[in-house]
């Protein structure tokens, strides 16, 4: 069995993602905000909880829902 390079060297060649895919591994940092939001109920009270503008909160939520492909 053949392998890919180095960085997927424990992946047989032909099962790791084609070049370019997007990484399945999500954004921690947008997840800890999203999961924030959804404790406190609100972008608001999440802004307040973690020392962020409300702005910058949402960019993060609608980040990681792109990245997913979740829209309401």
């Amino acid at each position: 069995m053949r392998y890919a390079g180095s960085k997927n060297r424990a992946v047989p060649a032909g099962e790791h993602p084609p070049e370019g895919a997007k990484a399945l591994s999500p954004d921690w940092e947008s997840v800890r905000v999203f999961l924030e939001v959804v404790r406190r109920g609100s972008f608001r009270s999440a802004s307040d909880q973690l020392g962020m503008s409300v702005n910058f909160i949402r960019g993060r939520v609608a980040k990681l829902e792109d990245h997913y492909k979740f829209r309401c």
